[in-house]
């Protein structure tokens, strides 16, 4: 009798394990179609399997290096000319065993010359960000924006060059913007808002998000020239 209860227990078991599996396969093909039919609603390139030569150029940030197994898909994109925007899934691995964690993202990439940016990283802070800055972890604050201290650490090799771009526009367009993770580099930078892949309906306002941050660094940088 034991033995019965047992198989029926490991069979219901399987049934629901089967059943998610089928349901979370369902939800992300329709998840797929979605974001065809977007890129195509707004006239812009699909590719299920990414781009290896824009996977290629994204390895310049310690973000893309990081783990095993990575993994770009349902990239979006469009080129102007002067301005490249992707937009894309990007997954990779970490640990092993117990410890094995994937780790997800919707990422928004924008490539223009006019981005004469130094190379920084920007994300949001953490708790444990401030004991790290008791111990000498970089931090680059404003005095002035301290809201905008308190919100993101702002990291770089060329601490001037970014002081020089953080303008007060700057830092209260991150402040109103709210939590983003950005790494910028001369000619490029990316984005992304939170961890996870976005709903397809989230699409156009990462894409609107990505224009903006673009239109602000252009603005500082241009600023600073004249």
């Amino acid at each position: 009798m034991e033995s019965l209860i047992l198989v029926l227990i490991f069979l219901g078991l399987l049934a629901v394990i089967v059943t998610i599996f089928a349901v979370s396969k369902r939800l992300e093909q329709k998840r797929i179609q979605a974001i065809e039919g977007l890129a195509s609603e707004l006239g812009l390139t699909y590719v299920a399997g990414g781009n290896g030569d824009l996977k290629s150029r994204l390895e310049r940030f310690e973000f893309f290096n990081q783990g095993r197994d990575q993994r770009m898909n349902n990239l979006i994109w469009a080129d102007s000319g002067e301005v490249k925007l992707s937009i894309f899934d990007y997954r990779f691995t970490t640990g092993s065993g117990k410890n094995t964690a994937v780790h997800k993202a919707t990422i928004a990439v924008i490539e223009s010359k006019q981005l004469k940016l130094p190379r920084f990283s920007l994300r949001p802070e953490i708790f444990l960000d401030k004991i790290g800055s008791v111990f000498g972890f970089q931090d680059i604050d404003f005095e002035t924006h301290p809201i905008f201290s308190k919100s993101f650490v702002l990291q770089s090799v060329d601490e001037t060059g970014v002081r020089k771009l953080m303008q007060p526009k700057v830092l209260e367009f991150f402040e109103a913007l709210g939590p983003v993770t950005v790494e910028g580099a001369p000619d490029m930078l990316f984005f992304f808002r939170s961890r996870g892949f976005v709903n397809a309906t989230e699409i156009k306002p990462l894409l609107a998000d990505a224009y903006s941050i673009f239109g602000c660094f252009v603005d500082s940088i241009n600023q600073r020239q004249s």
